[in-house]
């Protein structure tokens, strides 16, 4: 069984690079959680308004050896527009605006 450190690492690596992710996993033989372990992972994250933990846990594991000026790189990135479209969930049975 896969802790919740070893699914947020994997799903680090593999927003690196699916292909290496894949290389690791099937041709080196890798003991890393499949596509849909870590798909039913991320499915399991409340996104909604306001700070997102599970999100922050992934960051935090990602960049832990990482440069401070990596940090600010990522965080850069990160920023972006939201669109002010409403949107249902289903999951929630609420409408959302974005």
């Amino acid at each position: 069984m896969f802790t919740e450190l070893d699914i947020a690492k994997s799903i680090s690596l593999k927003s690196v690079s699916t292909k290496a992710y894949d290389y690791i996993r099937g041709t080196l033989m890798y003991p890393l959680p499949s596509k849909c372990t870590i798909q039913r992972w991320l499915s399991r994250i409340d996104i909604k308004p306001g700070i997102i933990q599970p999100v922050l846990y992934l960051l935090k594991c990602s960049m832990e050896n990482a440069s401070p000026m990596k940090g600010v790189e990522s965080m850069a990135i990160d920023e972006k527009a939201v669109d002010d479209a409403l949107c249902y969930d289903p999951h929630q049975d609420r409408i959302i605006i974005r």
